[in-house]
């Protein structure tokens, strides 16, 4: 469970966000919204906060946090379970003749199952992240996808996800146990069915039309 969203729901009042705080100096107000941010690391030359209180993230910004937050539990987008439903249909709507393809069925299905007993995507966490952290360069009162794209890349440039797995999920379970290259080639096995998944699922797509 993300501790962003159980905070947004359990912290009514200031002072009871969810972000760790350091000391008094720590915290400061956001120009334009005029709420008590708190800046929790610098990377780049560039300092990155979040809201204090979880709870007064601007609501267009909440929005899209939730979009992400669900998205995150299902470990894929819309668009990959768009995808993998077309190509479902794909393999039932066979020309006169043709035998539906039951097994292509089969390991799509077997494939999203798998899927969604991982502990977490990389891309959706990240994704999460930029919603929950800001440098004061962003308009916060809403979310610029292409801003965020650029932030999702130095994120992932500067190996970031460790820290947003611990940040973020109240029980990342043995992957803060794992050393550093074992978490690594834990991602690196993880984008490598990612992109099997993708291969699988295009091809059946390209196949059907």
């Amino acid at each position: 469970m993300i501790k962003t969203i159980l905070n947004w729901f359990s912290k009514n009042s200031k002072g009871e966000g969810g972000a760790a705080q350091n000391g008094k100096d720590d915290i400061d107000f956001h120009p334009k919204v005029n709420k008590p941010i708190q800046c929790v690391f610098e990377m780049g030359g560039r300092k990155y906060y979040r809201f204090v209180n979880d709870y007064e993230i601007p609501q267009l910004r909440f929005k899209r946090l939730l979009s992400y937050y669900n998205e995150f539990q299902m470990k894929c987008t819309k668009e990959y379970l768009n995808d993998f439903a077309d190509a479902v249909i794909g393999c039932i709507n066979v020309k006169p003749g043709e035998a539906i393809k039951l097994d292509k069925i089969l390991q799509l299905s077997h494939e999203l199952k798998y899927r969604i007993s991982w502990s977490f995507e990389p891309d959706q966490l990240y994704r999460l992240a930029s919603c929950v952290y800001f440098d004061l360069k962003e308009d916060i009162t809403d979310y610029d996808v292409e801003y965020n794209k650029t932030k999702i890349r130095d994120f992932k440039k500067k190996g970031m996800l460790q820290y947003f797995l611990k940040e973020l999920m109240t029980e990342p379970g043995n992957l803060l146990n794992l050393s550093e290259q074992d978490f690594q080639t834990y991602l690196l096995q993880l984008q490598k069915e990612i992109e099997s998944q993708l291969r699988s699922i295009a091809g059946l797509k390209a196949s059907a039309n």
